[in-house]
């Protein structure tokens, strides 16, 4: 058996001419991929609108309505906490809107409650209060809140820090 130099040249050449059919079909498949892909994308995208629209039109056509009457009869103690569920309803859509929900922080449950207070403007005194808490329990959770928000050793406003991450 010879060696013979053309028949490999053709060889060679047949599979490379197979290598780029296989290419092109892949790249073509994959560019249909690809569109498939944006299409989905934008039905959930839009789907997701739709949800938040609807969600924004039922607060404030028929949740916030109610809230404001309970308001206007309510008491002092009673009406800050609506007024703190009215403002919570309203930036319940907001896309900017932050959580601190976010695994990241750490949260429980009552310090995110009580940065929802903290963020309202009420006093150590008032959630006191208002939880049923002592002065130093308030105190001890809003230490903690700082260490998980990372905050403990800079000397920043905890109402300026928890608004000014709600708008970023």
């Amino acid at each position: 058996m010879s060696y013979d130099p053309e028949s490999n040249k053709t060889s060679y050449k047949n599979a490379l001419e197979e290598l780029i059919v296989t290419y092109e079909n892949c790249s073509s498949e994959l560019e249909k991929c690809r569109i498939a892909l944006a299409e989905v994308l934008k039905i959930k995208e839009d789907k997701t609108n739709d949800l938040v629209r609807n969600v924004d039109f039922n607060i404030q056509n028929l949740l916030l309505p109610i809230v404001k009457k309970l308001i206007e009869k309510s008491s002092s103690i009673d009406s800050k906490y609506l007024e703190m569920l009215e403002q919570n309803l309203t930036n319940l859509t907001s896309p900017t809107g932050f959580t601190l929900s976010n695994p990241s922080y750490r949260l429980t449950p009552k310090e995110i409650e009580l940065c929802n207070l903290i963020k309202n403007g009420f006093t150590i005194k008032e959630i006191a209060e208002m939880q049923n808490l002592s002065v130093r329990t308030i105190e001890t959770h809003r230490l903690n809140i700082r260490k998980k928000l990372g905050i403990s050793t800079r000397k920043i406003n905890l109402v300026s820090y928890l608004n000014h991450l709600e708008t970023t």
